[in-house]
C-alpha cells in the first residue's frame, strides 16, 4: 500500500541536504526505491498526474523517484549495495532531475534487493556544494572508500579540461571532493574504471568529453590511470583499439526456438565482473574483463560485441569463444562470430582456439 496524499506531498519533490551526510530517508523516498517505478507511475495511485496549462509543474518542479540513468550501483562485501546519484530521463521529461545523492540498499537474507516487504533502504543527501548533481559517473570500490570519477552533469557545472574526482567514505557516508593533479581525461562520463590494486591506481578506459560549451562530446579512446595515493593522474596511452564484434546465427523456424538468457553473455572459464547498466535495458548486458569493459547487446538472432579497451587476443578469442558456447547451448542452434569496423559489415572472421 503506497503512502497517503499527504506524504506525498511532503516529501514528494527532491531537495539537496543540508550537512554531510544528512540521512533523508521518508516514507515516499522509501516507498519510490522498494516499488522502482518513475515518477509519474508512482503517482498514478495517488490521482496526481501532471496538469498541463499555465502555471503547472511542467519542467521545473519534478517529483523524486529512483528510476534512473548513469547511476552507479557498488555491492559491498557485507551484502549492502550503494547506489550513487544518477538522472531520471533526459530535459524534456516533466521529472528530469540530476541527483547528488546517495542510497544504501540493506537485502534482507537471502535476497539480491529490497522489496515492498522486506529489507531496509537509507538515503543520504549532500549540499549542492559538497556534491554536485552528477550522472554516468564511475564508482570504484577501494577498501572503506569509494572513489567517484567525472559526471556529465548540468551544463552550468561542467568544466572543459578537468575531471571531478570525489570520495565517499563508507564509514560516515561523508562525500569529499579530491583535488588531483596530473594529465587529466577532461570532463568524461560513461567511461569505466575499474582498480588496480598492486599499483595502487585506478584505470579509466573509454567514455566520452565534453568537448565545448555547447554540449558536444567525442568519444574518448585513450587510456588513464589515476594513482590514488597521491591522487595523480597518468596518461598511460593517447589511443586504444576497440574491438566489435557481431555473434549470429541462422535458423530457418522460430518453433523450438529459445531466446538468449542473460547468463548467455556471462563467459564460463573465464574472469569476469558482472558490470550494473546505465541505462535499464534487459537487452544490454556489460562485463568487466581484466579492467577492461566489453559490453553485449542482446538482438535475439544477433549480438553486438564491443570490447572497450585492449585485451590480449586469445583473451578475447576466449571471452567469444565462452559465449558461442552458451549460445549454442541455450537456443539450440550454431552461432558464430565475425569482427566489424564499428558493427559495419566486414569480413574479418574471429580465429578462436580450437577445441
Amino acid at each position: 500500500m503506497p503512502p497517503s496524499d499527504d506524504v506525498f506531498e511532503q516529501f514528494r519533490r527532491p531537495r539537496f541536504g543540508t550537512t554531510n551526510p544528512e540521512r533523508m530517508t521518508n516514507p515516499w523516498w522509501d516507498h519510490a526505491v522498494r516499488a522502482g517505478a518513475n515518477a509519474y507511475r508512482l503517482r498514478l495511485p495517488l490521482g496526481a498526474q501532471w496538469r498541463h496549462g499555465a502555471g503547472d509543474r511542467w519542467h521545473n518542479d519534478p517529483d523524486w523517484c529512483f528510476d534512473r540513468y548513469g547511476m552507479t550501483q557498488t555491492p559491498l562485501p557485507d551484502g549492502r549495495i550503494v547506489c550513487i546519484a544518477g538522472e531520471h530521463e533526459d530535459h524534456y521529461d516533466p521529472d528530469f532531475c540530476i541527483y547528488n545523492d546517495v542510497i544504501v540498499i540493506h537485502p534482507a537474507p537471502g535476497e539480491s534487493w529490497v522489496t515492498e516487504e522486506s529489507g531496509q533502504v537509507d538515503v543520504f543527501g549532500y549540499p549542492r556544494s559538497v556534491f554536485p548533481p552528477t550522472d554516468f559517473h564511475s564508482a570504484t570500490l577501494v577498501g572503506d572508500r569509494i572513489v567517484i570519477i567525472g559526471c556529465l552533469g548540468y551544463p552550468p557545472d561542467r568544466r572543459q579540461g578537468f575531471t571531478p574526482v570525489y570520495e565517499l567514505d563508507l564509514r560516515t557516508m561523508a562525500i569529499s571532493e579530491r583535488p588531483t593533479s596530473g594529465v587529466m581525461p577532461g570532463w568524461i562520463y560513461e567511461h569505466h574504471a575499474a582498480l588496480d590494486p598492486g599499483s595502487r591506481s585506478i584505470t579509466v578506459r573509454g567514455g566520452n568529453i565534453v568537448a565545448d560549451n555547447h554540449g558536444r562530446s567525442h568519444c574518448r579512446t585513450a587510456l588513464y590511470r589515476l594513482h590514488i595515493d597521491r591522487w595523480e593522474w597518468e596518461l598511460v596511452r593517447h589511443h586504444e583499439r576497440r574491438r566489435c564484434f557481431v555473434l549470429e546465427t541462422e535458423i530457418d523456424s522460430y518453433d523450438g526456438w529459445t531466446s538468449p538468457t542473460t547468463e548467455c553473455f556471462f563467459p564460463v572459464g573465464v574472469d569476469h565482473t558482472v558490470l550494473p547498466m546505465r541505462y535499464k535495458s534487459d537487452d544490454t548486458h556489460p562485463i568487466d574483463v581484466h579492467g577492461v569493459k566489453v559490453t553485449f547487446i542482446n538482438l535475439e538472432t544477433e549480438a553486438e560485441v564491443a570490447f572497450e579497451g585492449e585485451l590480449p587476443e586469445l583473451l578475447v578469442a576466449g571471452v567469444i569463444g565462452a559465449v558461442l558456447k552458451r549460445l549454442d547451448a541455450a537456443t539450440g542452434s550454431k552461432w558464430s562470430a565475425r569482427e566489424v569496423n564499428g558493427f559495419e559489415e566486414d569480413d574479418f572472421e574471429l580465429d578462436l582456439p580450437e577445441e
